[in-house]
């Protein structure tokens, strides 16, 4: 013999299940106070429970997620930058060779854009007369490289 419960009642409790649980008899008492002074059944308190915690909850979580957003963006953004100021550094800063070891020197303080500057001031505009700029002698030197 199967389940004597007719289909409508089948699906009535498919899309309505039961849910129950243990309190205590104090927390049952509240629980009926409660109900009794607001007019709803415990049935109704408790969805109403569970909407309110739902939209909390989903309130919560979009804070969550837009500030993650904004905290990834600008750690991206901050990482991006770095890296792309260093590349762009290596790639495009004007170097110049060292006038003691004659490796690459690059151009990154004021002095030595001075006297860069100077340099390239003291080259006569004919050039024909002058040597490949290549070529061109600058006293500007590494930290670590000094003449003694």
């Amino acid at each position: 013999m199967g389940d004597s419960k007719p289909p409508s009642r089948r699906r009535y409790e498919e899309q309505n299940p039961t849910v129950s649980f243990r309190i205590s008899k104090e927390k049952k008492e509240k629980l009926n106070s409660l109900v009794n002074n607001l007019e709803v059944t415990k049935k109704e308190w408790f969805e109403s429970i569970i909407d309110e915690e739902s939209t909390k909850c989903s309130a919560v979580f979009q804070q969550g997620l837009t500030k993650g957003e904004k905290e990834g963006f600008e750690k991206g953004h901050a990482e991006g930058y770095d890296e792309g100021y260093k590349h762009a550094y290596q790639e495009f800063v004007a170097k110049v060779p060292c006038a003691v070891c004659g490796e690459p020197v690059a151009i990154n303080t004021e002095r030595q854009r001075e006297e860069l500057y100077n340099t390239v001031d003291k080259i006569n505009l004919d050039w024909s007369a002058q040597p490949p700029l290549g070529t061109l002698k600058c006293n500007i030197q590494h930290d670590e490289c000094s003449e003694d």
